[in-house]
């Protein structure tokens, strides 16, 4: 009796230490998804505000001095909340329960995204995916390819503001890609927000989860490429 009642006492602490790491486990994956949105949706406007009012005393040549001091306060203020946006975005995310649960905007609310960027700098298409019905109600192949193009548009408006912007749509029987190229910045740079690397981060890794591949570089005249692949077969 004595051993049965030890072996229900062992199976009780054992389930409840079970039930403690799958609660714990939810609770970081809780956490990643709303780390990842922070960024993708908070971060990406307060990057917009921070460009336009940095570069506003270079965009207008004629702005009083009072009007650009206030810009600039605008600017410093956007800088300083990103900051400390990071560091909540830190002490939210996990290494260990990245997982989105909760995708948002897909292939639809592209046109609205390229129409507000549009507000910043030219941005042009090229191309075009030819999508099944049941790829085009894929929610990760939709979320995805909102965010590469979010978080691309996003690193123009940052580090070459006034720059056109190119967006490329291509596909192959092997692979579907998307490209995004920048000219050289037009003006001024306005100063860049510190730190960083959540945006870029968090989109590699939604493409690796798809089995594809993310490549960045500079190119020859200044401007800078981004290039994203994703293999059909992964959305077979």
């Amino acid at each position: 009796m004595r051993n049965w009642s030890l072996l229900r006492a062992q199976l009780r602490a054992e389930r409840a230490a079970t039930a403690a790491e799958l609660a714990r486990r939810e609770a970081v994956q809780d956490k990643a998804r709303i780390a990842r949105e922070l960024h993708d949706v908070v971060a990406h406007g307060m990057s917009a505000i921070q460009v336009r009012a940095a570069s506003a005393r270079y965009r207008m040549p004629d702005l009083p001095a009072d009007a650009a001091a206030e810009f600039d306060e605008v600017a410093a203020t956007a800088r300083s909340a990103m900051k400390e946006m990071r560091v909540i975005l830190g002490l939210l995310r996990d290494e260990e329960g990245e997982t989105d649960h909760a995708p948002q905007p897909g292939l639809d609310d592209l046109p609205a995204l390229l129409a507000r960027a549009n507000d910043l700098a030219p941005v042009t298409e090229t191309g075009s995916w030819r999508l099944t019905a049941e790829e085009q109600s894929n929610p990760l192949l939709g979320l995805t390819a909102y965010r590469v193009v979010q978080e691309g548009l996003s690193n123009v408006a940052r580090h070459a503001p006034g720059a056109a912007t190119e967006i490329a749509w291509t596909e192959t029987p092997e692979e579907r890609g998307i490209r995004i190229r920048n000219e050289p910045p037009t003006g001024a740079i306005a100063p860049r927000a510190d730190g960083g690397g959540h945006g870029l981060r968090g989109m590699r890794e939604r493409v690796e989860a798809m089995g594809g591949t993310v490549a960045a570089a500079v190119t020859g005249d200044g401007g800078y490429v981004l290039q994203v692949r994703i293999p059909r077969e992964e959305q077979a």
